[in-house]
């Protein structure tokens, strides 16, 4: 069976995943050595989500402080209303 290895960098982070068939072999979130510790949590659900198959970024004025994919304004703890919509979407509850 063939490994796959897929992943995203940019901006502060990043992540990959190495997968055989539909097994996951190791993962790894990255971030970049100018993060700041405070915002490292926040990236870090950002990164984790889109490695579970919410691969886009908001670069919108409208969406800061609401999404944690928005780039420019990324500083929920948690998912907002939109985020939990697009997690349920690709992971629908029981």
């Amino acid at each position: 069976m063939m490994d796959i290895i897929r992943g995203d960098t940019h901006g502060h982070g990043g992540w990959y995943i190495h997968q055989t068939g539909n097994r996951i072999r190791s993962s790894a979130v990255i971030f970049t050595a100018s993060v700041k510790v405070k915002w490292a949590f926040q990236i870090t659900i950002e990164e984790v989500s889109q490695a579970l198959g919410a691969r886009f970024d908001i670069l919108n004025p409208y969406y800061e402080n609401c999404t944690v994919f928005s780039e420019s304004g990324n500083i929920l703890p948690e998912y907002g209303i939109q985020d939990k919509y697009v997690m349920e979407t690709l992971y629908p509850p029981n």
